[in-house]
């Protein structure tokens, strides 16, 4: 009798023993189609998730800063559980890297059915809890030759899933003069955080009004692709413009201050006055959303400059997914050197995907996804079949307006910023 309760106890081991754990974090920009491919590998079969966002507004699956989806996952035998904290590129290679600590959702929180194509699921507004776990994986929207982490041994040596696109927008507000931003006068702005709207539009008169720049801090993806593509070092402190809006209207600017918490810049020692920004992409579709036509500037300290309050444009940096919501909001997508971005719906048009993928349009980087293990494709079980799994899960489908399968690119680069060519 012993002798049987003994084997039934082992097979019971055995059965837990089967349920495996994965932790992935990274880019922002890249979340709804990681979520997608993510949710795509699962069987639909008792498939249950959570979500959360920092900032404690409503979250779905594919917007929340956090996820915990379980379920059964390809070959994997048992309950597999896959924790996602989405932190931003740069910030997810460091967490490789330096194998750190990230805040995940706590397994035990209640969750609801998930579909394979990432909707639903358990809202948990502020009241989960986390805990903190080392990342197995992360997506980002840069190689880690743009990070200080490029040492790092991280897998595979060929990372990339996808294309990811960018584009500059200007809030709801701004001037119609401001249409489009040359690699020129991207440079100038990110210089000094302000400029006069005759250096975009070319008309003497608008030397009378002033573009700010608003955007991410230097963990983000997007913000590192859009430096290195208009030739700023990526590594020296910028500056920006922190808004203050409410009900779709922005009534000031502040040179973003020094140690602003999770906005604050820290990647390369660089946490001074002006060089801050949003962690999150999805942060400055508040400020892109607002009108601005009488608006005060502030130092970083609160006091009050030169500038009187008067109708200003604010210029943005974006994924093109994180812009259809900004237009959504009111924002318009900019030319760059040129060339216009366009929307049919939230989708980027046919033209402006035809420009990226035979590389007329430029401002795009791939997307990699990182792990801290070798990966091994012929694997049956642990990491490589997870991140084996996800990278065929970006596919056309999964990345919709998110991302570019590689198979339509017919240009390529072999650096961030670095010249585009069959």
């Amino acid at each position: 009798m012993k002798s049987k309760i003994a084997i039934l106890s082992l097979a019971m081991v055995s059965i837990a023993s089967a349920d495996q754990s994965f932790y992935i974090t990274g880019a922002t920009a890249f979340r709804t189609a990681s979520i997608k491919a993510i949710c795509s590998s699962f069987s639909s079969v008792g498939l249950v998730g959570a979500m959360k966002k920092n900032d404690g507004t409503a979250a779905t699956l594919q917007n929340g800063d956090k996820q915990i989806i379980k379920g059964t996952f390809g070959s994997l035998p048992g309950v597999t559980t896959i924790f996602c904290s989405w932190n931003g590129s740069v910030e997810g290679v460091k967490a490789l890297a330096l194998n750190e600590d990230l805040p995940f959702l706590e397994s035990t929180v209640t969750t609801s059915t998930v579909t394979t194509t990432a909707t639903g699921g358990t809202d948990l507004g502020n009241t989960a809890t986390e805990v903190l776990a080392k990342a197995d994986l992360a997506f980002s929207d840069v190689f880690k030759s743009s990070t200080p982490y490029s040492s790092a041994s991280l897998f595979p040596s060929d990372a990339k899933v996808g294309v990811i696109a960018f584009t500059w927008v200007a809030n709801d507000g701004a001037d119609a003069g401001l249409t489009n931003v040359t690699t020129q006068s991207a440079r100038a702005i990110l210089t000094t955080g302000f400029q006069k709207l005759s250096l975009f539009s070319g008309v003497a008169a608008d030397a009378t009004k002033n573009v700010f720049l608003s955007g991410r801090n230097d963990g983000s993806g997007t913000r590192t692709t859009f430096l290195a593509e208009v030739g700023y070092p990526i590594a020296l402190p910028i500056k920006q413009y922190k808004a203050t809006a409410a009900s779709g209207v922005i009534s000031s600017l502040r040179l973003w201050p020094a140690g602003d918490g999770t906005n604050a810049s820290t990647i390369w020692d660089n946490d001074v006055d002006g060089n801050g920004g949003w962690f999150s992409g999805g942060s400055l579709t508040t400020t892109m959303g607002g009108t601005s036509t009488s608006v005060t500037v502030y130092e970083s300290d609160g006091v009050e400059v030169s500038f009187p309050a008067a109708a200003v444009s604010v210029l943005g940096y974006q994924s093109t997914s994180d812009a259809a919501t900004s237009i959504t909001n009111g924002a318009r997508a900019l030319s760059y050197n040129g060339f216009p971005v366009t929307y049919t719906g939230s989708a980027i048009s046919a033209t402006t995907r035809a420009a990226i993928t035979n590389g007329q349009y430029t401002m795009w980087g791939y997307e990699q996804l990182y792990s801290k293990t070798a990966i091994d494709p012929a694997a049956t079980s642990g990491v490589s079949v997870i991140y084996t799994a996800i990278k065929a899960g970006c596919n056309a489908t999964n990345l919709a307006n998110s991302g570019i399968p590689l198979s339509e690119m017919t240009v390529s680069r072999t650096r961030d910023g670095g010249t585009v060519a069959p």
